[in-house]
């Protein structure tokens, strides 16, 4: 019994031993890194193109740098999804320039629209996607829209809107109500409450002209159509439907 503890006392100890010398040649051992940078394939120049919105220093923080030090440990797949998850990126091209060089060339997302969220604007792209905060003066070039759902669903109707360039001209605002329908505010005070599935149809029907087309050609105008087969229109200073509101819309 004697002999086996004995045995065993001295077994743990050069395990204990050989632990300690591994733990030691480790940290006199070069890394993977070190070899590289060594022969000359560390990354000591970085070319970034391509970038107009996305700020160097959250680029270089995808890049992660400071714990790849070479191109030897440079995982080109993760910093590229890092990339593409700034922003404004939209793709993400890289190049090792071996001995030491990596360029970095970005693509950036184009604003298609502006999108009010409660008192906050963004610039969104046509994905809907959240690129930046704006102030509500900023681009007046772009559609404005507002309301929940407005951002994923903003593409799809100015696509529908550049079919009636004559009331795609006059939008000021298009506001998603409830996650499903358009309320859309046009100049000279008009304001057209859509339903939730026939906008096509009734942007045509405005187009095409009649009673319809005369009440959008008007001023200070709310044309409800939302319910099928009934406009319902009053004056936007007025707060009852009649059709003597009809008439002073004209």
């Amino acid at each position: 019994m004697l002999a086996a503890t004995l045995a065993a006392g001295v077994a743990l100890a050069m395990m204990t031993d050989a632990g300690r010398y591994a733990r030691a040649a480790a940290s006199i051992l070069p890394t993977a890194d070190d070899a590289a940078r060594f022969i000359g394939f560390g990354i000591d120049q970085v070319s970034l193109t391509g970038q107009r919105f996305t700020f160097d220093g959250d680029v270089f923080d995808a890049l992660d740098l400071a714990n790849t030090r070479s191109l030897a440990s440079f995982d080109a797949e993760a910093v590229k999804s890092r990339l593409e998850r700034l922003p404004w990126v939209a793709t993400a091209d890289l190049t090792r320039v071996f001995p030491d060089r990596l360029e970095v060339r970005v693509t950036e997302r184009k604003p298609f629209a502006v999108w009010a969220r409660g008192d906050r604007h963004y610039l969104i792209d046509e994905t809907g996607r959240v690129l930046s905060a704006t102030a509500s003066t900023e681009r007046p070039d772009l559609p404005r829209v507002s309301g929940e759902g407005a951002a994923t669903e903003a593409r799809a109707l100015m696509t529908l809107m550049d079919r009636y360039p004559d009331i795609a001209r006059r939008l000021t605002e298009a506001e998603r109500v409830a996650e499903r329908r358009w309320t859309l505010r046009l100049d000279r005070g008009v304001t057209l409450h859509l339903p939730a599935d026939r906008e096509a149809a009734l942007l045509q029907q405005i187009a095409a002209g009649g009673e319809l087309g005369r009440l959008v050609a008007g001023d200070n105008c709310i044309i409800d159509l939302r319910v099928p087969e009934r406009m319902t229109v009053r004056a936007a200073s007025e707060g009852h439907p009649s059709g003597s509101a009809a008439a002073a819309c004209m």
